[in-house]
């Protein structure tokens, strides 16, 4: 497990359901709460679509200088 997919896992196992439940935050704004929720949950999902799109990818070799020529 990369560190794209421990943070994307952490994001939505632990931080997403606590901010979801979470009632009142504070004095901000029912508004406010709202659009961090839903860019708290835009990452979660960058995150995990980027470390599948990390774990698909091709590694090239470089060529032999001898074959090169």
């Amino acid at each position: 497990m990369g560190a794209l997919d421990a943070f994307g896992a952490l994001m939505a196992e632990l931080y997403l359901p606590i901010l979801s439940e979470a009632g009142s935050w504070g004095s901000s704004t029912d508004q406010h709460s709202h659009a961090f929720l839903k860019s708290a949950i835009k990452l979660t999902s960058t995150l995990t679509e980027a470390a599948a799109t990390s774990a698909a990818s091709v590694e090239l070799m470089a060529p032999d200088q001898a074959s090169a020529y």
